[in-house]
């Protein structure tokens, strides 16, 4: 898979978007280019080779393979980019913690990859999250993958789990017709509709 950012395809899109008619501007903080991400998918689909639970991550990976796919992709820290940017969330059930202790401070690294893929009737939509814990040497990888729609100007996608199960709802209205921009910000629900924060920004590779 050979990514370019979608800045080199649509100008300055990727770089500052005007959402609708508004005077809103989204901004992308990556300094990532087409062959870093194609290494990002390598490490991940390399780390999940011999791990027990790795099918819902493998799930979400075959998409790069899809030839209309958008992978979209955040990581943190880095100069402009704090972790709480990307996963200040209110609560981390959806990542295993049912006792309430983990929070944004509980990780040193983040990675976050969000897949979109055209279809003829509707999307299919995944998204993965790298965290790395504070003294931790390993990212463990949490992925969820499903549906999604574009109505009202309002891209929403309903994602299972490793349950088989709805756990995941995201929104976004970075959107241009019938497709997302170039950089996008996701709202995110638990399989309840419950809103548990944002992901800033997300810049587009395909």
């Amino acid at each position: 898979m050979n990514l370019k950012s979608l800045s080199l395809k649509i100008g300055l899109l990727a770089v500052s978007v005007l959402v609708g008619c508004s005077n809103h501007f989204r901004e992308s903080d990556s300094l990532l280019i087409g062959d870093d991400v194609d290494q990002l998918l390598n490490d991940i689909e390399f780390a999940q080779a011999n791990s027990p639970s790795s099918g819902p991550v493998t799930q979400v990976l075959a998409m790069k393979n899809e030839p209309d796919v958008t992978v979209y992709v955040a990581q943190a820290p880095t100069p402009t980019v704090r972790v709480a940017n990307l996963i200040g969330f209110y609560d981390f059930s959806i990542f295993g913690d049912t006792s309430g202790q983990l929070g944004y401070k509980s990780f040193s690294e983040v990675l976050i990859l969000f897949f979109d893929v055209p279809r003829d009737s509707g999307r299919d939509a995944g998204i993965i999250f790298g965290l790395k814990k504070v003294g931790s040497d390993t990212m463990e990888y949490h992925a969820f993958s499903g549906t999604a729609s574009i109505d009202d100007d309002t891209y929403v996608a309903e994602l299972n789990g490793a349950s088989g199960q709805t756990e995941l709802f995201l929104e976004s209205y970075d959107v241009a017709g019938d497709d997302l921009t170039g950089v996008i910000q996701l709202l995110v629900f638990d399989g309840n509709n419950n809103y548990l924060g944002k992901v800033f920004s997300l810049t587009g590779f395909r």
